[in-house]
């Protein structure tokens, strides 16, 4: 009998510590897991109340500078000492950066009324910090020639937020029926979401795809991929009836010795000069919505990516790369990037990045900004002749302990953070958190089907409402320098 109790003791310590250590791990489980992110559970939550209060200082002077002027015309005014956020009656008042005591966190955000609309301003998105205040006036020149021949070629460089074309989709259609242009811009030869594209069908088989994430070997440009064929590599592009039919075919690639593609059923076999380790290109006169390449024996070939373009009006490129920060693509060859830059130039280069970067508990970002005004740096050096747009982070919502959603502390101080490089680079500054209708607009979108329940990205509609903002903001800013 002692003997049974001796075991159950035994049993019960064994038990106890068991349950010790793994409630003990449990509290050192990281916040992200790979690609999943760990939610938050305190058990405790509905008997401990949260202190908010040093939680109550954020947007600072964020959006002062939009309620001030039109944007560039105020974006050097000295601005206001408070400001309040948007679409609230009774929004709390954010000082500015230099009020707040050191160690000080960011605040709770009221959310707004459920309206996904900003304020009266509603178009007062950009802002632009370059030094004599016309940093547009290049594009806007280029843009003007553009109504009459030629073509405006803008860029969007980005994580996730762009992916599968759901914002700059909408941006290149409202673009496309104000100045003209067809076809669907850049295109990669593989793709992780092509079955989510609804810009372009894209079907593929027989590549190596390299990434500049996992990968710095290869010598990459705009892109961060380069894709290597094997024998009997395929991939076709189909364009919606939607869009405009292209006007020409331009294919990148980078050859060791003489190859060539074969292109669509009737297989019209294209040659591909050798270029060694330089990258070229090649551009075909086409009019039609359906491409099909074709390699056959593609040894010592490197693929860049295809372009279906119209001939004139405005030719958008979507360059996302899900997983990058932006910096990563510090690791590009240089002499690659410039080449592609001289075969493919560009007059405004948008910049979107910060999803991979906001977290909930960070509030300094100033290691992630110093590398990105490094990679803006490397884009004027790259692209000298082009209008660069830095496009401040998203809003993204996560749940607090007690199980309610706000705006993840961590998205406005990056977005701070990001408004100074813009101010420190000189470069034109696109304010999406505003556009979008400020601090707890991602759980409206979400709430109305415009964006996923992971309150981090949007949905196509969601998408097109953004996009519609960026192009009206756009043509006021033109408007603004036409008067000039």
């Amino acid at each position: 009998m002692k003997k049974r109790e001796g075991n159950n003791l035994l049993r019960f310590w064994l038990l106890l510590l068991f349950v010790s250590v793994g409630l003990v791990l449990l509290y050192y489980l990281p916040e992200q897991i790979g690609t999943l992110e760990v939610k938050k559970i305190d058990m405790l939550s509905s008997l401990r109340k949260e202190d908010t209060t040093a939680d109550s200082l954020v947007y600072e002077q964020y959006m002062s500078v939009a309620k001030s002027g039109t944007g560039i015309e105020k974006a050097k005014a000295e601005e206001p000492e408070d400001v309040r956020v948007v679409k609230s009656e009774e929004e709390p008042v954010y000082p500015e950066k230099k009020d707040l005591p050191q160690g000080e966190t960011i605040p709770d955000i009221q959310e707004g009324d459920g309206s996904i609309e900003p304020d009266s301003d509603s178009l007062k998105f950009f802002f632009d910090y370059s030094t004599d205040g016309r940093g547009l006036s290049g594009f806007f020149s280029m843009m003007k020639r553009t109504e009459k021949e030629g073509a405006l070629h803008i860029a969007f460089c980005g994580d996730s937020f762009i992916e599968g074309d759901v914002f700059t989709g909408s941006v290149r259609e409202l673009l496309h029926a104000r100045l003209g242009g067809s076809g669907v811009g850049w295109l990669p030869i593989t793709s992780e979401v092509a079955g989510f594209r609804n810009t372009v069908q894209h079907r593929f088989k027989g590549w190596k795809d390299h990434s500049i994430l996992h990968d710095s070997k290869q010598a990459y440009m705009l892109s961060g991929h380069c894709y290597r064929p094997n024998d009997g590599a395929m991939v076709e592009y189909r364009l919606p009836d939607r869009v405009e039919p292209y006007r020409k075919v331009s294919i990148y690639y980078k050859a060791e010795t003489d190859s060539e593609v074969h292109i669509n059923k009737d297989s019209m076999a294209v040659r591909l000069p050798a270029t060694g380790s330089f990258l070229s290109s090649i551009t075909l006169s086409m009019h039609s919505r359906h491409l099909r390449l074709s390699f056959s024996k593609p040894k010592g070939l490197m693929l860049y990516g295809v372009a279906l373009d119209g001939d004139r009006g405005v030719v958008v490129d979507n360059y996302s790369l899900r997983g990058n920060a932006g910096f990563q693509l510090l690791g590009m060859n240089e002499q690659t990037a410039s080449v592609y830059a001289r075969v493919r130039p560009m007059d405004m280069i948008v910049l979107q990045y910060g999803l991979n970067v906001a977290s909930s508990k960070q509030k300094d970002y100033g290691t992630y900004i110093k590398r990105m005004g490094k990679m803006i740096d490397y884009m004027r050096r790259v692209y000298p002749a082009a209008t660069i747009v830095l496009m401040g982070v998203s809003d993204r919502a996560e749940r607090s302990s007690d199980g309610s959603l706000r705006t993840m502390p961590g998205v406005l101080y990056l977005a701070r953070a990001q408004r100074e490089l813009a101010q420190e680079k000189g470069v034109v500054y696109w304010d999406t958190l505003r556009a979008m209708g400020g601090p707890g607009s991602m759980i409206r979108f979400a709430q109305q089907g415009l964006a996923a329940k992971d309150y981090t990205h949007l949905g196509f509609a969601g998408g097109r409402v953004i996009a519609r903002r960026f192009v009206e903001s756009l043509e006021r800013e033109k408007n603004y320098y036409d008067g000039f």
